[in-house]
C-alpha cells in the first residue's frame, strides 16, 4: 500500500486534538509552509491533509514525503513527548516554537496546544495509544524495508 495512504488513514482515525498537534507540528517544521495556513486552526486538518496528499503521484516524492514526516513525528512527538523528562522537553519545544513563530499570528494555537499538554493523565494515555501504534507502522509497513518493497512493485 502507499505508505501516504498508510499516514493518511493512521491520521484519519485519530482523536481531533491528537490530529491537531501532528498537523501543527508538521507543517511547522516544513521549510517553505505558510504561517497563515498553520495559525487557521478552523482548517489546519483539512490543509494538512491537502499538503499531505499532494504531490503523491510520483513514487519518489511519495518517499520523500514519507520519510519527511515519518522523522519530524519521531522528532517532535515521539522523543519529545515521552522520554524521561517528558514534561520539560515537551516545554523547551513550545518555546522554540513560540521563539520562531514570534509574529506569525500563531500564538493561540500555540497556547491552546500547551494548556492541553497539561491535561493529563486521560491525555497521556490517548498519546500513548497513539505513539504505539505510530511505532507499529514505522516497525511495519513505513519500515525502510516496505517502503523499498512498495517502490519496487509495479
Amino acid at each position: 500500500m502507499n505508505p501516504i495512504t498508510t499516514i493518511f488513514e493512521w491520521f484519519s482515525k485519530l482523536p481531533i486534538e491528537i490530529r491537531v498537534e501532528i498537523a501543527f507540528f508538521v507543517l511547522t517544521l516544513l521549510p517553505d509552509y505558510q504561517p497563515k495556513k498553520i495559525a487557521d486552526t478552523e482548517h489546519l486538518i483539512a490543509n494538512f491533509n491537502k499538503w499531505l496528499l499532494k504531490d503523491t503521484d510520483s513514487k519518489l516524492r511519495t518517499i520523500g514525503k514519507t520519510l519527511m514526516i515519518r522523522a519530524f513525528i519521531n522528532y517532535t512527538i515521539l522523543t519529545k513527548r515521552f522520554e524521561k523528562k517528558d514534561l520539560e522537553s515537551t516545554q523547551e519545544l513550545w518555546r522554540v516554537v513560540k521563539r520562531e513563530t514570534v509574529g506569525d499570528d500563531l500564538m493561540d494555537i500555540i497556547e491552546q496546544m500547551e494548556k492541553n499538554h497539561l491535561q493529563k493523565p486521560l491525555r497521556k494515555r490517548i498519546w500513548h495509544q497513539t505513539l504505539n501504534e505510530w511505532i507499529s507502522l514505522c516497525e511495519g509497513p513505513l519500515s525502510d524495508e516496505n517502503i523499498e518493497k512498495w517502490q519496487q512493485s509495479g
